[in-house]
């Protein structure tokens, strides 16, 4: 009883539609009765103005179809209606009957069951409620604080009742199991096919592997980089990244160890909340502590910026985020690299835009013009094209030189020490003796790698020379950078370290 006295009806026929999957949702008794009568599994809450929250209750976790009168107020009744239903109900769709202005005159006109059942379904299935939130109120204090949280376990939740054909009846279930299966074979050969045809391309060869699982590569005009198209999560990491990574093993441009990184990072990536629930508010700060990027899954200052004062770790930043850096936020471990990631954290495209900006400002207030910027490198252009200057042999190099060090500095120790019987122990290891051996090589790399380094960064200051043309001769240097890291890695693989 409401405080006036009143009863709260609950829903028309409710008894009727409590376990039925799927329910068409009326305008009024005489649409769900004509509906009930074809055998649709129809409710309603009578006419305008008669919906009351509370109704959405008894409609949680259904696909419901709601099929309002065509006009005005049918239509502003309907938007009401799926307000209320859309962090209740699995999902919503409102539908107009083509040449009719109810249900009740659908049928009236000859709609059958059949057609009814298939246009209802039909529409229920093709959209996805992303604003579903379930009873956790824990999960949903979380769903407030981590972005895509909830759209991530919706998500999940579509795949799986795709792919088992969950709520719906026996022939439905194995006619929704063999459609699934179908698209599904059809991708992953369509996945085999496009990474089959990249294998000898020496352009997708040194891209970094989540840029290669996570999208579509289309060559670029000019022949040098690619046109990203994102793939979706869930069914891009199934069935186009996974058949990806089996055929780059095969072709032998990729390790064991390597799949494996790729297949864990794609994981932890289709995972809700990255596998790990961190509140945005205090994502990008933990990731700048941690010197780790979740999404790259790399550091976020890199091998060759190690042993450079905190200021000069990041030749790729902005310019406003070195002129922070060494005004003062080097101070507290800030460098240009984490202050790009922090504001790409916080604001993402904007952020990128506005740093892009104010490197322009800083750049006018020093009467100072930076080096033309290629294609790919703008703020916009740069989410949808891979860098041709960008490869992944430089990482690569790096990680494997950062622990020849590593390993011969610990055995130096050891003999140092006079621990003799430990250092021979620790020289039996076979990639002990590896790197140890294949250190001194790596370290001259390293230091040929560190002179052009430098030598980027004069050119990039030179105002004597016109902005295109330190443009140019910094992406000849940054070939040249690459092709000498990945003669540093071709090194460290021929004496087996891979």
């Amino acid at each position: 009883m409401s405080g006036l006295g009143a009863i709260n009806t609950p829903l028309y026929r409710i008894a009727e539609i409590v376990n039925e999957p799927i329910v068409v949702l009326t305008e009024g008794e005489k649409d769900a009765d004509a509906g009930a009568g074809i055998g649709l599994a129809t409710t309603t809450s009578g006419g305008t103005g008669s919906w009351r929250d509370d109704h959405a209750e008894g409609l949680r976790g259904k696909d419901v179809v709601i099929i309002p009168d065509t006009d005005e107020a049918g239509r502003l009744e309907a938007q009401k209606r799926a307000a209320s239903l859309y962090d209740k109900a699995e999902r919503v769709k409102i539908v107009e009957i083509p040449g009719s202005k109810d249900l009740a005159e659908a049928i009236g006109k000859g709609m059958t069951k059949n057609q009814a059942t298939d246009f209802a379904v039909h529409k229920a299935r093709e959209s996805i409620n992303f604003a579903t939130r379930g009873n956790s109120p824990v999960l949903h204090q979380l769903r407030q604080m981590i972005p895509f949280l909830s759209a991530s376990i919706t998500s999940l939740d579509t795949v799986y009742k795709a792919a088992t054909g969950y709520g719906l009846n026996p022939a439905e279930k194995a006619e929704a199991q063999r459609i699934f299966r179908s698209r599904a074979m059809m991708m992953v050969a369509m996945a085999t096919a496009y990474a089959m045809m990249y294998q000898d391309d020496e352009e997708y060869k040194k891209l970094p592997d989540y840029v290669k699982d996570n999208n579509w590569l289309i060559p670029a005009p000019g022949g040098k980089g690619f046109i990203k198209v994102s793939t979706p999560f869930e069914a891009g990491f199934l069935f186009k990244a996974i058949p990806e990574m089996v055929i780059r093993y095969m072709a032998g441009n990729s390790t064991g160890k390597e799949i494996l990184a790729a297949f864990k990072a794609g994981l932890i990536q289709n995972l809700p909340g990255g596998g790990i629930p961190i509140p945005q508010a205090g994502k990008p700060i933990i990731e700048s502590i941690a010197n780790y990027s979740f999404f790259t899954g790399r550091p976020i200052e890199g091998m060759s910026d190690q042993g450079l004062p905190v200021a000069n770790r990041g030749a790729r930043a902005s310019e406003f985020a070195k002129t922070l850096s060494a005004y003062g936020l080097d101070k507290i471990n800030l460098s240009p690299a984490k202050i790009d990631n922090l504001m790409q954290g916080y604001f993402a495209e904007l952020g990128t835009f506005s740093t892009s900006m104010a490197d322009q400002v800083i750049y006018a207030a020093e009467g100072k013009t930076p080096p033309a910027k290629n294609i790919e490198n703008l703020p916009f252009m740069k989410s949808f094209m891979t860098d041709p200057n960008v490869s992944k042999a430089v990482s690569d190099f790096y990680d494997i030189e950062a622990k020849a060090k590593q390993t011969a500095q610990e055995f130096t120790d050891l003999k140092n020490r006079g621990l003799t019987k430990e250092a021979k122990e620790y020289l039996s290891d076979e990639e002990h003796k590896k790197l140890i051996q294949a250190s001194p090589a790596l370290r001259k790399i390293g230091e040929q790698m560190t002179k052009i380094r430098k030598q980027m960064n004069v050119i990039s200051e030179n105002q004597n020379l016109d902005p295109e043309v330190r443009r140019e001769r910094l992406n000849e240097l940054n070939q040249t950078f690459n092709r000498v890291a990945a003669q540093g890695y071709k090194v460290s693989q021929s004496l087996g370290l891979r």
